[in-house]
């Protein structure tokens, strides 16, 4: 994801009235991301709300059921 910087200067550039394609010369990124910005509307979101991050919920894995009963001996339990 880009920063918000970058996107507040993109449409300070098109409100000048560049073309896209100076755009995004000028910011390093392709036409298609330009295009993608603005068609996805990322330039019209409020710009003081910052973009909330996912924290990965961890679940019991799929071998938990059989924790202990898989291997119940130490033939396979490492060496030492």
């Amino acid at each position: 994801m880009y920063g918000w910087e970058r996107l507040v200067l993109l449409r300070h550039l098109l409100d000048e009235g560049l073309k896209k394609t100076d755009i995004a010369a000028r910011l390093g990124v392709s036409r298609g991301l330009i295009y993608h910005w603005l068609r996805t509307g990322q330039l019209d979101r409020e710009l003081d709300a910052l973009p909330t991050h996912r924290t990965r919920v961890t679940g019991p894995s799929k071998l938990a059921p059989f924790e202990g009963t898989v291997f119940p001996d130490s033939r396979f339990a490492p060496a030492g």
